[in-house]
């Protein structure tokens, strides 16, 4: 999944991918680093889960779109994405 999200550049004019993490700790510290305006996080990751992070990086900045991908498809995922901050959901189904 993340090789495709890397693609994304080639497909999308003025769109530029400044960092990825293996973790929430790892992207916690990109985004301070790298003050991106949008934010693609899974909701499972080591250490620092998608949920977790969503509310770390809505802290640090509302101007921060924070989107989530999840392979959950069940509402309840979505819906605790959304109340942590996220401004979307993208799941499997």
């Amino acid at each position: 999944m993340r090789r495709l999200l890397l693609g994304l550049p080639e497909a999308v004019p003025d769109f530029e991918v400044v960092g990825e993490a293996d973790d929430g700790h790892e992207g916690l510290r990109i985004v301070r680093e790298q003050k991106p305006h949008v934010v693609l996080t899974d909701l499972r990751m080591a250490g620092m889960d998608g949920l977790e992070l969503t509310k770390e990086l809505c802290a640090i900045s509302e101007s921060i779109a924070v989107v989530v991908l999840t392979m959950y498809g069940e509402p309840l995922y979505i819906n605790q994405a959304l109340e942590a901050g996220a401004k979307g959901a993208i799941s499997r189904n």
